[in-house]
């Protein structure tokens, strides 16, 4: 894979290897070899569609630094409150897949992102997922994190907003309807009764603007479900 980008990397993986179950572990030393064997086993069993690692039960102290933690931890909030993800380390980079899982998936990240498309898309398929605790060491002596904690937490973010709006349109039509029709109405108001020409046109614009939002989520929702209805079809179709 020329592309740099831990995303890049794994689709091309997913395309050039037939396997019946996908192993991804990152490779700077943190994580150990033999707790592969604690991943594979629940998938092989048929007890989920993808195991994950969760670091945050047993790590070495100069493993995370405390933005690190705090960042996991606003992605797992939003993931759980906006797409119903339950994962203990949303962005573990030790997990294992069934070849099901794999080819039910479409995945678009280049990034750091991958993880978080990964788990959020695993949920969208109705997939089971467990999640097993492992060690994650200390980064080997002389070693870098690729990791930009802003730029790489930026993308995250966008890739959690990015596919609520691909999945959940008319939820994300109607949170911006909620915060421009707010806003909106308080310059409204304020214009009308402050005698305030530009707040007056400002607060009704954005009222339109978020009436506009709510209608086309409402739209691409059935836009969706008329999607979602025809794919199940395809995949019926497909096995008989």
């Amino acid at each position: 894979e020329n592309r740099q980008g831990k995303g890049h990397m794994l689709k091309t993986m997913i395309e050039n290897i037939d396997a019946d179950i996908f192993i991804m572990i990152d490779g700077d030393g943190t994580y150990a070899a033999k707790d592969v064997h604690k991943l594979i086993l629940p998938v092989i069993e048929g007890k989920c569609d993808m195991c994950i690692g969760n670091r945050l039960s047993d790590y070495h102290p100069d493993s995370f630094s405390y933005f690190h933690l705090l960042g996991n931890k606003l992605i797992r909030y939003l993931t759980y409150k906006l797409h119903g993800v339950e994962i203990p380390d949303m962005l573990t980079g030790y997990r294992v897949m069934s070849r099901k899982l794999i080819d039910d998936m479409f995945l678009i990240s280049g990034g750091f992102e991958i993880e978080t498309e990964i788990n959020i898309k695993s949920v969208w398929l109705g997939s089971k997922i467990c999640s097993v605790d492992i060690h994650y060491g200390a980064r080997p002596a002389g070693s870098i994190s690729k990791i930009k904690t802003l730029n790489d937490g930026y993308r995250i973010l966008s890739t959690i907003f990015m596919l609520l709006r691909e999945h959940q349109p008319m939820t994300m039509g109607g949170v911006l309807f909620l915060i421009l029709s707010t806003i909106g109405a308080i310059s409204f108001f304020g214009g009308l009764f402050g005698g305030n020409l530009f707040c007056f046109i400002f607060g009704l614009s954005l009222f339109l603007i978020g009436t506009i939002a709510l209608a086309t989520g409402i739209i691409l929702n059935a836009i969706n479900i008329s999607h979602r209805e025809l794919e199940q079809f395809h995949r019926k179709l497909f096995k008989n």
